[in-house]
């Protein structure tokens, strides 16, 4: 993954449009109005102000990654004890070595290519069906807008690698049925890298409230909804008091 190899990259590979533009908007507003936090006055009188359909530049990358590890790890288990000829119990942590190897295989590791939407609600409305790639061609644009991507393939590894690096992590501690991690180190080492500049169908939505403008995310192929809508604190507020209660 040299830079210099990277420069001037076009699309290889695009998933096109299957939802209308009418499909989305109902799956949009439908999805709005479901919004547990979101002000009641709000879900009552939304509309969608714009949606429009648009190619998401997007790089996706497969990989092979051996995990070598090792830390300290903790389980926590519970005691008895005597005070004043009552019996009271604690909490404490026992801590225990470990190290070993961890084979994974990653397939369409998915980094946004722009920020033209936050990187969580990208990771919201996945999955997009590797069956659905076709070859890139011009063609599939008619209709819809398309952005050049701003974020360097190179870089987005870096950010491919950081995902691939917390699941590990959480995997192994999991494995050991860890309540607790002193420590942990890992050392990645990827094999059979590889990568593709794929453009993605979302529709991007706009609606208003209170003067503030509040973006959706509509996966094209599968209807899948994500973004951001106003939240009511007072709802919110009781919603921790039940909690708590």
């Amino acid at each position: 993954l040299e830079v210099d190899e990277l420069a001037g990259i076009k699309p290889d590979t695009a998933i096109p449009f299957k939802m209308s533009k009418q499909t989305a908007t109902q799956k949009c507003l439908k999805w709005l109005k479901s919004r547990l936090f979101a002000p009641s006055q709000f879900k009552k009188d939304v509309k969608i102000k714009s949606l429009k359909g648009c190619y998401l530049p997007t790089w996706t990358f497969d990989c092979q990654t051996t995990v070598f590890y090792e830390g300290c790890l903790g389980k926590r288990y519970t005691e008895t004890y005597m005070v004043n000829g009552k019996t009271m119990t604690r909490t404490k942590v026992r801590y225990f070595n470990v190290s070993g190897r961890l084979d994974k295989s990653y397939n369409d590791i998915y980094v946004k290519g722009s920020e033209a939407v936050d990187e969580k609600f990208l990771q919201r409305i996945q999955p997009f069906d590797m069956n659905d790639y076709v070859k890139y061609d011009d063609k599939l644009l008619a209709g819809f807008e398309a952005n050049h991507y701003t974020i360097q393939p190179i870089d987005a590894w870096h950010q491919a690698e950081d995902m691939i690096k917390n699941a590990c992590y959480h995997e192994i501690v999991a494995r050991y049925g860890a309540d607790e991690v002193s420590y942990l180190n890992l050392n990645l080492v990827h094999n059979q890298q590889s990568f593709k500049y794929l453009l993605l169908p979302v529709y991007i939505s706009a609606t208003n409230y209170k003067n503030k403008l509040y973006n959706q995310y509509v996966n094209g192929v599968t209807g899948k909804v994500s973004g951001r809508v106003p939240k009511s604190p007072l709802k919110i507020s009781l919603a921790v008091l039940l909690g708590m209660a």
